[in-house]
């Protein structure tokens, strides 16, 4: 994350955690060029025209699965990354994304959510509702859809598309604080009161700004579960 970005997270009271999925990824060799040294990931590799590989395996990302494995053990950020690096919680991550690679070479995408439902149901991380908005969104837009619905106890997996990506990023809001995990750059807490943060709308507005201005497609995914609380 840029200088900044964190200086604006210091100014409003934050913590942050850093992170790079891209490092967790080559730490696992989950896009190793050989398939059978990728221990469990995806064996399937991305070709240009060509015919060259241009994406081994899961290079290109692990988003969504790390959301997953926030939602589940996010409780502080100790946890959360020891989590991540136990083999329940590579598990998780590998087994998300393989199921996401799966089911788009297949052309069964819209697949996907229910999956994903159900591996989190079995940690007890149950969905709610979801809300979505493809048109019409601005950086202050998507901030505040995604707050105006966040109450203390909840979880949300946030989807961000562009016509040819997409990415996720994964929200808890607890007793007191409420924090936004993005996998590119780590977790950013800031303090909630009465169900509101202002320091977080604020934030929530700079990301999408600066990191993410070509995303304006949203989907906001609602979880509920004690590990919130």
């Amino acid at each position: 994350m840029r200088m900044d970005s964190v200086r604006l997270i210091q100014n409003y009271n934050g913590i942050y955690n850093k992170f790079r999925q891209g490092e967790y990824i080559k730490k696992n060799k989950w896009d190793h060029c050989d398939e059978k040294k990728r221990k469990g990931a995806w064996t399937g590799n991305v070709y240009d025209r060509a015919g060259r590989v241009v994406e081994y395996g899961l290079e290109n990302g692990v988003c969504q699965g790390l959301v997953g494995a926030y939602l589940i053990s996010g409780q502080s950020w100790s946890r959360f990354s020891a989590y991540i690096a136990s083999e329940k919680g590579k598990t998780v991550v590998r087994g998300i994304m393989n199921f996401q690679e799966h089911l788009s070479a297949s052309g069964n995408m819209k697949e996907m959510k229910s999956v994903f439902h159900g591996i989190l149901k079995s940690y007890q991380v149950n969905f709610i509702r979801e809300e979505i908005k493809l048109t019409g969104n601005t950086a202050i837009t998507m901030a505040q859809s995604i707050l105006k619905s966040v109450s203390q106890g909840n979880g949300c997996h946030i989807s961000i598309k562009k016509s040819s990506s997409g990415h996720s990023l994964g929200l808890r809001a607890e007793s007191n604080q409420i924090k936004i995990f993005d996998p590119n750059y780590g977790e950013t807490v800031f303090p909630f009161k009465n169900g509101i943060s202002d320091e977080m709308e604020k934030f929530l507005i700079h990301i999408f700004s600066e990191y993410y201005s070509q995303y304006f497609m949203l989907t906001v995914e609602h979880y509920s579960a004690s590990v919130f609380s």
